[in-house]
């Protein structure tokens, strides 16, 4: 049986990224946790990360009030979370990693513009698709 099957995962959001679904595991299991985000092309997932999902409180300010929103906790939630999504990304294997940035590509990720850390893009982009979209109560971890 597929772990999406065994974890009773719900759908949170369909083509989050090109080919992908972000999921949410309603079952734990050893190798998904209750709670538990999963980026999925078929049924297993590519990736599994803890939650809750964090917007960057600092997207589209100027310098100024950058400066200002990196002293939050807000700012301090984003970087936990994007940090915990990073630790996902790199145990990934290079075939599936591969595939997840260019997926990110396709959707917008530049690293010119955006950084070298996909994991930081990853969390704002997954967190704003899901803001439209009602997850599960009891769900966020």
């Amino acid at each position: 049986m597929c772990l999406q099957c065994l974890t009773e995962a719900r759908v949170i959001a369909a083509d989050v990224l090109p080919g992908y679904s972000l999921l949410q595991s309603t079952a734990d299991n050893p190798d998904w946790p209750k709670g538990w985000f999963g980026l999925v092309r078929q049924n297993d997932p590519d990736l599994i990360f803890e939650g809750p999902l964090y917007a960057d409180p600092t997207a589209g300010l100027d310098d100024d009030a950058v400066e200002e929103q990196v002293e939050s906790r807000d700012f301090d939630e984003f970087c936990v979370a994007a940090g915990r999504l990073h630790q996902a990304l790199s145990s990934m294997g290079a075939m599936p990693g591969y595939q997840l940035v260019e997926a990110c590509r396709r959707q917008g990720y530049n690293m010119d513009r955006d950084g070298h850390e996909v994991a930081y893009w990853l969390m704002h982009h997954l967190a704003n698709t899901v803001t439209h979209k009602e997850v599960p109560h009891g769900l966020q971890n």
